[in-house]
């Protein structure tokens, strides 16, 4: 089973990456992200969060972020710094 992540608005739009087994992502504007934003984004931080991918699931760890990360569900949504990812849920870090 795959897991996709995929980016759906600003200037990445369209973006995505394909996990089929283990993995971390980091996304963030440091040199060791995987997905690195511009170092003059005001949202992100240089680590922002990380998804840990094990297929079919994945968790969402905010790495200490100065804004968070927002995470859409179905039913509202979740601030915080872990969560569970299931299957369509929306990402948003920009404050």
């Amino acid at each position: 089973m795959q897991v996709r992540l995929e980016v759906a608005k600003g200037p990445h739009k369209g973006r995505s990456f394909t996990f089929d087994g283990h993995d971390n992502f980091i996304v963030g504007r440091a040199e060791c992200a995987h997905f690195r934003l511009s170092k003059k984004d005001p949202y992100f931080s240089r680590v922002h969060f990380m998804v840990e991918v094990n297929p079919p699931q994945c968790r969402l760890v905010d790495m200490g972020s100065t804004n968070g990360t927002l995470v859409r569900t179905w039913d509202g949504f979740s601030w915080g710094r872990r969560c569970i990812l299931g299957n369509r849920k929306e990402l948003r870090a920009d404050g």
